[in-house]
């Protein structure tokens, strides 16, 4: 059973979690990015699903070796939900393509949650 899965199952109230390039999962965004930066700061922390969780290989290990594009990256961030989400995928980021994605979800993020609290 892969790390990520063995979280959710022993956190059932959580819908997402924080792996940092080591392969540790938490389920708070902060604590994730300060580990990421203490121990590894040229990586990146990635917002995993429960829903993904299913789908991805049985092992941390074996995902966190392949890197992924900067399209999937992208990918990534436009499916991200709030600014936390987004800045935590946008953490150790060069390229300038995926940083400009970033930009533009927090955005576009920043304008729903003003349009909601007319």
């Amino acid at each position: 059973m892969s790390k990520h899965k063995e979280v959710f199952e022993a956190n059932p109230n959580v819908n997402q979690i924080y792996v940092t390039t080591d392969g540790v999962p938490f389920l708070d965004g902060h604590r994730a990015k300060l580990h990421q930066r203490s121990t590894h700061p040229e990586g990146r922390v990635e917002v995993v699903h429960k829903v993904e969780a299913t789908s991805l290989a049985e092992s941390v290990e074996a995902t966190s070796e392949v890197k992924k594009t900067a399209e999937a990256r992208i990918a990534d961030i436009n499916a991200a939900t709030t600014v936390e989400e987004v800045d935590i995928l946008l953490n150790g980021e060069k390229a300038k393509t995926v940083i400009a994605a970033g930009e533009a979800k927090i955005e576009e993020i920043n304008k729903k949650d003003k349009e909601d609290k007319k």
